[in-house]
């Protein structure tokens, strides 16, 4: 993904006024590290916004990696359950 010097510092420069990363000047160059009290901010915010919502999806994105490997370790051992344990007459 490229993107411009200019949209870069524009995007820094709004997290840096919503007091989500902080800078520290280093010669000519500028580091920006995360503010955790900007971060905590957010988390609470989308909490009270979302509520329990955010907790059942969670909880679903959680464990629909689980449900997905279980489910793909059933169709493995069922598909090749099902062939081992039938039998066909030939010609019937």
């Amino acid at each position: 993904m490229t993107i411009s010097r200019p949209a870069v510092s524009r995007h820094l420069r709004l997290l840096k006024d919503a007091g989500m990363v902080a800078e520290q000047a280093q010669g000519a160059r500028r580091i920006y590290h995360l503010q955790e009290r900007g971060i905590d901010a957010v988390r609470e915010y989308l909490e009270r916004v979302w509520g329990e919502a955010a907790a059942r999806f969670r909880l679903l994105a959680e464990n629909t990696e689980n449900t997905e490997a279980s489910a793909s370790q059933v169709g493995r051992t069922g598909a090749s359950g099902g062939q081992a344990g039938s039998t066909e007459e030939p010609g019937s």
